[in-house]
């Protein structure tokens, strides 16, 4: 949702083409640690959007840098992941 603060991987119809691995939609409540050497890592509300062979698509309530490394979490399943790109919508 634009303007409300939060921040999506862009999806245009251009990124799309270049992208190797087709992205399926999915919507599914997720929990996203941003993972740190500190023993307290920062946890946000997350919503998983689209899901590819290499990748996720989420929707967050802050902007994160590229390289950040980050935990997310669904209620059965878990995965670790590096930040590639993320847009403040």
């Amino acid at each position: 949702m634009a303007g409300d603060g939060s921040a999506f991987a862009h999806n245009s119809q251009a990124t799309a083409k270049r992208r190797r691995e087709r992205r399926l939609p999915l919507d599914i409540q997720a929990d996203l640690a941003v993972l740190s050497f500190a023993d307290d890592s920062e946890k946000l509300p997350a919503r998983t959007v689209n899901v590819s062979k290499s990748g996720l698509g989420m929707r967050i309530s802050r902007r994160l840098e590229s390289g950040t490394y980050i935990e997310v979490r669904w209620p059965h399943l878990a995965a670790f992941g590096e930040v590639r790109h993320c847009l403040q919508v």
